[in-house]
């Protein structure tokens, strides 16, 4: 398996095609199953191309970090941090000092629609290029991200069906360790837009020296800005770079 793996990243194309082929199975959430809205898909993927797209999610997280590009605002995949308890406890300081201080605040949440099934393809091809990734690590992605399907897998009374074969034109095919990773790394030139805007300031009142403008677990993100006129600017680059993303 070691040696396929580095024959894949010497040469992408020998990847093969099964190994890109997901198994997305539909499972009922009530007894409506005439409805879509009602299935809950679970995507089953080779172990092997598991493996191996985890390793290269390790590889862009790792460049992202030690090029110090990665949002830090961003808490999701992160090692060694508590995401959704250090987001409560940011969060918990600013609503005391907010309180303490009797100052203005504007806050806005925003919660993507399937995030990871939106992003264009393209964008991420340019975004890995805008970031210096090797370029047989580059290839390596466009290389998956052309060969990725799925079909779907129901079973009702007994009787199992399944679809055509279904090829991503955009998103990702999720169920590994890579897909969130490639998501996090895709959101971040969005949220250095957002960086541009003032945001709230945090600390005592001679010394507002801490400045906070986002807080962002994967697709969860919650925007804080001092006036209302700020946050509608932060909401304008955020519609306009769903645009260019595809995320929404």
């Amino acid at each position: 398996m070691l040696n396929a793996m580095k024959e894949w990243l010497n040469d992408p194309e020998k990847l093969s095609d099964w190994l890109l082929l997901g198994r997305t199975v539909l499972i009922p959430k009530t007894e409506n199953v005439d409805k879509v809205e009602e299935y809950r898909p679970i995507t089953c993927l080779n172990t092997v191309y598991k493996i191996f797209t985890g390793l290269v999610g390790y590889f862009i997280k790792h460049h992202v970090i030690i090029n110090r590009i990665w949002d830090e605002n961003q808490f999701g995949t992160r090692e060694n941090v508590l995401g959704t308890v250090e987001m409560l406890l940011v969060d918990q300081c600013i609503m005391e000092e907010v309180k303490n201080h009797h100052r203005d605040l504007s806050i806005a949440y925003y919660d993507y629609k399937k995030a990871y099934d939106f992003v264009h393809h393209d964008w991420i091809n340019k975004l890995f290029e805008w970031m210096g990734v090797d370029i047989v690590v580059k290839k390596l992605i466009s290389r998956m991200m052309e060969g990725w399907k799925t079909r779907l897998d129901i079973s009702h009374d007994g009787e199992s069906r399944k679809s055509r074969w279904i090829r991503f034109n955009r998103g990702f095919l999720q169920g590994d360790s890579f897909s969130p990773v490639g998501f996090c790394v895709c959101e971040i030139p969005v949220m250095m837009l957002i960086d541009k805007v003032q945001g709230y300031r945090m600390g005592p009142p001679a010394c507002r020296i801490v400045n906070r403008t986002h807080s962002l677990f994967l697709d969860d993100l919650k925007v804080y800005q001092e006036t209302e006129e700020q946050l509608e600017l932060t909401n304008e680059i955020l519609v306009q770079a769903r645009k260019d993303t595809g995320a929404r």
